[in-house]
């Protein structure tokens, strides 16, 4: 409840001076903590707003974060998986553009993550699958992550 009351100040503030770009980052600030709460229907308000914002004033990297926000709250709340993982390519194709390695391991991570935790281990096993190598040249430990998730899954 704190945080989100902290997040609608900031949003408030934001919006009173017109800063666009802290806009749609409080607001997909404001989804990641109702999508923890399990507020599945506003969560997706919130990152549509901020994605929306992030469209127009040209942020790639928010416009990715919030496809990838977008992607796993898809699955969390038992929707379609073929939607989700639409959502996760358009996530993976900005932060390719981008150049950005490490959000590329962790969105396929993270999306495999959430996968396995409702129960999809196939695709979860597919997805550590292509997180693994990516945190690995990396020398990230969350490639040992993936790589459990591929051994149990």
């Amino acid at each position: 409840d704190a945080a989100l009351a902290s997040y609608q100040q900031a949003l408030t503030l934001f919006r009173a001076v017109g800063e666009r770009v802290g806009e749609a980052n409080t607001l997909r600030a404001i989804g990641d903590v109702q999508r923890f709460r399990d507020d599945n229907d506003a969560a997706l308000a919130s990152y549509q707003q901020a994605l929306t914002l992030f469209r127009a004033v040209g942020e790639r990297v928010g416009e990715a974060n919030c496809y990838g926000a977008l992607s796993r709250l898809e699955v969390q709340r038992g929707g379609n998986i073929g939607k989700a993982e639409a959502q996760l390519i358009e996530a993976i194709t900005l932060h390719q553009a981008i150049g950005s390695r490490y959000d590329v391991a962790v969105d396929y991570g993270n999306f495999a993550i959430v996968l396995y935790n409702r129960g999809e281990k196939s695709k979860a096993k597919d997805y550590a699958a292509l997180s693994e190598p990516l945190y690995r040249a990396l020398s990230h430990p969350s490639a040992d992550v993936m790589k459990q998730i591929m051994d149990e899954a």
